[in-house]
């Protein structure tokens, strides 16, 4: 009966207003109006059959502390210069009724091609809107769907709203795909993913895209911007050019702490003295703490984090360069962190770098102290030994035996 239905539809359609897009029934487009009949161009829909109800998506940006979804984003130093980024994974889930799916059609002079936003129904049709444009990302080497999202720092009014944009404000580009699932006991979220990257592109239902924050393009320049609290905001189809079930759920927002309490690269670290303990925060991941100190040649030292969390915590030590790395530790145990025990080559200017690699924050306290090393088994041996000969001697000279009378 679909297939008679859609004969109809594909040789009638025409006279009515509209086009079929196959003889399966998927409407495609509404036709111009017809002058000698004086009608209008009527909505898609399938003859014979009832009127379809339309299968649309809803994405949201996610924001998850236990999968390190915004939460786990990183402030750093572009290595070289004074750039300062702040980085963090994003993900966008699709949670509506049927796939958010994109096809790329027409590719223009510049290399970018027509996007449709094809929408199926629940009678197997399909209708389709204009959606924007695939551009080639060099750095990831596949298409991304243009201005798919955007990411802002946005002050935080006195009354804890939502203020000015201060970093950001330029549109992501994505390749839309099936990264991993978020909800599969949603109606319709198939078991496997369906999409990848390429000219026909999506998020299905229950699943979400994941964009890693160590991939390029995913950090807000924030160079300049003082230290303070901020909302980290991150929007999908900033441009509403996707149609979806909610357009009021694009958002989503957290506060962000800029402020630090030591230096994040070598330049204006904090001066450590030995014999005294310094406590840092760990604010967040990627929160590297620098300290610098002066060590004198064949001396031996001990470097020693205690940690108030379980918190995945690194300690470096690095030459006057600030560049080369001496000696390395790494530990997430509560108490007793990481810890560097080492002999000073030659006197001079010296750093450590406290690094952070958890999402949980927390403090902890740094020790320098100047250590005396134990002496080489070699060594207790000929002390032993030269013991042994010296009491034989003594008693040789004495005329003590040794035995017992």
């Amino acid at each position: 009966m679909p297939g008679i239905a859609a004969f109809l539809q594909r040789l009638l359609g025409p006279w009515f207003g509209f086009v079929s897009e196959s003889y399966r029934g998927d409407v495609q487009e509404t036709s111009p109006p017809i002058p000698c009949l004086g009608l209008e161009p009527l909505e898609p829909r399938l003859l014979f059959s009832g009127e379809p109800a339309l299968l649309l998506p809803d994405i949201i940006p996610l924001a998850s502390e236990e999968n390190h979804f915004l939460y786990g984003w990183e402030e750093h130093f572009v290595i070289g210069s004074d750039t300062r980024l702040l980085s963090m994974s994003v993900a966008m889930a699709n949670i509506g009724d049927g796939p958010m799916e994109i096809w790329g059609e027409k590719t223009f002079p510049d290399g970018t091609q027509r996007v449709f936003q094809r929408i199926y129904d629940d009678q197997g049709g399909f209708t389709r809107r204009r959606a924007g444009r695939f551009v080639f990302h060099d750095s990831h080497n596949h298409l991304h769907f243009d201005e798919f999202a955007a990411y802002n720092l946005v002050n935080v009014t006195p009354d804890g709203g939502v203020g000015d944009i201060v970093a950001g404000g330029s549109k992501v580009s994505f390749c839309l795909r099936d990264s991993t699932i978020h909800d599969p006991g949603l109606t319709g979220a198939p078991s496997i993913a369906e999409y990848n990257c390429g000219i026909v592109q999506g998020i299905s239902v229950g699943w979400a895209d994941v964009y890693n924050k160590f991939l390029p393009d995913q950090w807000i320049d924030i160079t300049g911007v003082p230290d303070s609290i901020y909302w980290l905001e991150v929007i999908t189809d900033p441009q509403d050019r996707l149609r979806e079930t909610n357009e009021t759920n694009n958002v989503v927002r957290i506060l962000v702490n800029l402020t630090d309490d030591h230096s994040d690269k070598a330049e204006g670290a904090t001066a450590a003295g030995f014999s005294e303990s310094i406590t840092g925060e760990r604010e967040h991941v990627g929160d590297n703490d620098w300290f610098i100190f002066t060590a004198e040649a064949d001396t031996d030292y001990q470097f020693e984090v205690n940690l108030d969390t379980l918190a995945m915590t690194s300690l470096d030590l690095y030459a006057e360069d600030a560049t080369t790395i001496l000696a390395s530790d790494a530990s997430n145990v509560i108490g007793t962190g990481p810890q560097i025990d080492w002999r000073a080559p030659e006197g001079g200017i010296y750093f450590l770098e406290v690094g952070h690699h958890s999402v949980h924050a927390g403090t902890y306290e740094l020790h320098l102290s100047v250590t005396v090393p134990l002496p080489s088994s070699a060594w207790l041996g000929y002390v032993a030994m030269s013991s042994i000969w010296g009491i034989a001697a003594w008693r040789r000279r004495c005329g003590v035996s040794g035995k017992r009378e």
